[in-house]
């Protein structure tokens, strides 16, 4: 059986406004084995509009995305914050970046709007 890694990025304090540079630096590097599934977690509000998107689209030659979902902080509440949650497998060796973007997916100018936030998560598939 596959092993599945959960990685718990944050978003506010991981995440900045503006365009992101594209280093790998070993800070941020995720690095998961070829044939391994793992979670990216991102800090989400589903209340605000606000959702994480691709801002570009995967390498699906490294990564194969296998589901999408959302998560509560709290149980116990309807509504509020919680997290998106990305499942990923990783299909063969190599590195890439996911480029990410927490956007209202009906604002036209998505990049034009001061409330969008972008991330990168650079991957090492080994």
């Amino acid at each position: 059986m596959r092993s599945i890694i959960c990685f718990f990025l944050i978003l506010f304090g991981a995440c900045s406004t503006g365009n992101p540079t594209n280093e790998m630096t070993q800070e941020n590097l995720l690095t998961v084995k070829k044939g391994d599934s793992f979670v990216i977690k991102l800090d989400a509000n589903m209340g605000t509009g606000y959702l994480w998107e691709f801002r570009e689209p995967l390498d699906t030659t490294l990564l194969k995305l296998v589901k999408t979902g959302y998560e509560l902080a709290d149980p116990k509440k309807d509504n509020g914050p919680g997290y998106s949650l990305f499942t990923f497998r990783a299909e063969k060796a190599g590195e890439t970046i996911i480029k990410w973007w927490y956007i209202r997916p009906w604002v036209k100018d998505k990049a034009a709007d001061p409330h969008t936030r972008y991330k990168e998560t650079p991957i090492r598939i080994i």
